[in-house]
């Protein structure tokens, strides 16, 4: 992994979440994006990582977010919904179901809206029992902290709860400021440098 020795480097605490001075911004994604990005020095440009990059920034007073609302909190919950949209895709996946794009966008948001599941009984079914098990998994996803290059570098375009630029390759690891993992899964995995071990797809 050509890039493993800068995303080490990268690595941070939740402790220290919020105190770099050099973030002004946060992401939250899958320990499948960290391994991508370990590998090409880049975020997929496949799903909600891709050419439209989202993020929630510290301090975006013309963004309709609701007052109750964090960037940081926002990117957490979005890095659960990335890790719990991996890990269901990568139990079904195992069992012969192939989940459809809409379908995984909308486990995505899952922490904050809950999908709109699709018509099919059975596959129903198998996902929330496979949700049921992400509970006890240990697994809740990346917070990634970007810089101001990523602002003045490319035009930011407002959706009207956060930010997205457009990111042709993907996002680059020189944008990222740290890597935080925010469960006891990812945590093992990111601190032991061992990502090679980690095979759960995004696509």
């Amino acid at each position: 992994m050509e890039h493993l020795k800068k995303v080490k480097a990268l690595l941070s605490t939740q402790q220290d979440l919020g105190k770099d001075p050099d973030t002004f911004a946060y992401h939250g994604t899958n320990l499948a994006a960290i391994r991508h990005l370990a590998e090409h020095g880049t975020l997929p440009t496949q799903g909600a990582d891709a050419t439209d990059f989202y993020y929630t920034s510290i301090d975006n007073p013309h963004l309709s977010v609701p007052k109750t609302r964090t960037p940081l909190a926002d990117a957490a919950s979005f890095a659960k919904g990335h890790a719990l949209a991996l890990y269901t895709i990568d139990q079904l996946r195992q069992n012969g179901i192939k989940i459809d794009e809409e379908t995984r966008e909308q486990l995505i948001l899952l922490p904050d809206t809950g999908p709109e599941l699709p018509d099919d009984p059975d596959l129903v079914k198998k996902l929330r029992k496979t949700i049921s098990s992400f509970v006890q998994s240990g697994w809740k996803g990346v917070v990634l902290g970007l810089n101001n290059s990523l602002a003045q570098d490319f035009e930011q375009q407002d959706s009207g709860m956060d930010w997205y630029v457009t990111l042709p390759n993907g996002l680059d690891i020189q944008h990222i400021t740290s890597i935080t993992p925010m469960g006891p899964s990812e945590s093992k995995i990111l601190w032991q440098g061992d990502l090679s071990s980690f095979e759960a797809k995004w696509f």
